[in-house]
């Protein structure tokens, strides 16, 4: 099954100040992680979130330093999954 692709979802995401420290645009569309359906596959584009560089970078190897060092796969999947909702009930519907 493909998944849906809406780049102007995707840069209104970006567009979003950073979900995890508030810095302001322009940031990167983050694709879940939690809601990716298989090894080597991105999420659809509605499950997309905002994060700065910095944020990003953490969030993908929460060994560096950032705002998810030490955090595990499970708290950084769960967090992913309440922004995900938050910012799909946010924006009203994926466009």
């Amino acid at each position: 099954m493909k998944k849906k692709r809406s780049p102007k979802h995707l840069a209104f995401i970006r567009g979003l100040p950073c979900a995890m420290c508030n810095r302001p645009p322009p940031n990167h569309a983050h694709h879940s992680l939690a809601h990716k359906p298989g090894m080597s596959m991105k999420a659809a584009d509605c499950e997309t979130i905002p994060l700065c560089m910095l944020c990003h970078e953490s969030l993908h190897n929460p060994r560096v330093n950032g705002p998810f060092k030490g955090w595990s796969g499970e708290k950084r999947g769960s967090w992913e999954r309440a922004k995900v909702d938050l910012y799909n009930i946010d924006t009203g519907a994926f466009f």
